[in-house]
């Protein structure tokens, strides 16, 4: 005459691990699995937790319910950046309903603010020696830096400019290293670009944040023929010829050794 069934066991549910921790876009698939032993997953429901720190927790929300599998929704972060816990509750076709877990079946982070970085000041202007020590400082509210880029661009004349050039990254503070100017004597700019643990990528900058010339050509000079060989009256006045291809003349020296009869010369 009738028939009926028993099922007592709740359902059990969890969200699949989400990786990379850290994630810049959304919305994020999260998916879920869902097992039930007797009359079969009816719903599950997404619920989720968020901390601006990764300490002060608010209320656990629920996301969304599905009542059917696949067990899939595209979450899309609702309180912006900062820390997620998920967990997911399944019910059956008996109104067995899975108790909440006690601790989370997933966690990530959102992060969508650029990092940023900047190239150390180069002092002196002008540089004789090579390598010289490139650093940079760089920042990330959230998620903290995974790396920083350093590039250069090469002036022969500081006017004609090449295409900026990479010069490499450095995942570790404090960043920086050792810079040879590849492109021999002449003048060069510097900026940094950081990219935090989320992916984001500092934006290039509009100008160079660091910049120096190098010079390692000594100057040139001569002093000039000095005629008549011989002078009665004083003082003599006695002019040089300099040359200096880039750097320029800061100053030029005048030396003078002494001899009474031609043959035993003083010191300069």
């Amino acid at each position: 005459d009738t028939l009926s069934a028993y099922d007592s066991p709740s359902p059990t549910s969890a969200v699949k691990a989400i990786s990379p921790y850290w994630l810049a876009a959304q919305p994020l698939s999260v998916t879920a699995t869902a097992t039930d032993l007797t009359d079969g997953v009816t719903a599950v429901e997404l619920w989720y937790r968020f901390a601006a720190d990764n300490a002060t927790w608010g209320a656990w929300a629920n996301f969304g319910t599905l009542n059917a599998a696949p067990w899939s929704w595209n979450f899309t972060f609702p309180d912006g950046d900062g820390y997620y816990e998920l967990y997911t509750r399944a019910s059956d076709a008996a109104d067995n309903y899975e108790s909440a877990p006690a601790d989370a079946d997933a966690i990530c982070g959102y992060d969508t603010v650029n990092p940023t970085s900047s190239i150390d000041a180069i002092s002196p202007y002008w540089q004789t020696s090579s390598p010289i020590n490139l650093s940079a400082q760089g920042s990330d509210s959230l998620s903290g830096l995974a790396y920083l880029d350093a590039w250069y661009r090469f002036a022969p004349d500081n006017a004609t400019w090449t295409a900026w050039i990479f010069i490499g990254s450095d995942p570790t503070a404090p960043y920086g290293g050792d810079f040879n100017f590849p492109n021999g004597n002449g003048y060069y700019e510097f900026y940094s670009r950081a990219t935090d643990l989320a992916g984001n990528n500092e934006d290039i900058p509009a100008t160079a944040g660091a910049l120096c010339a190098f010079d390692s050509d000594l100057p040139m000079s001569n002093v000039d023929a000095i005629t008549p060989y011989w002078h009665t009256t004083m003082p003599l006045t006695a002019t040089a010829t300099v040359t200096e291809a880039l750097s320029g003349i800061t100053y030029v020296e005048f030396w003078y050794s002494h001899s009474a009869d031609n043959i035993t010369f003083g010191a300069y």
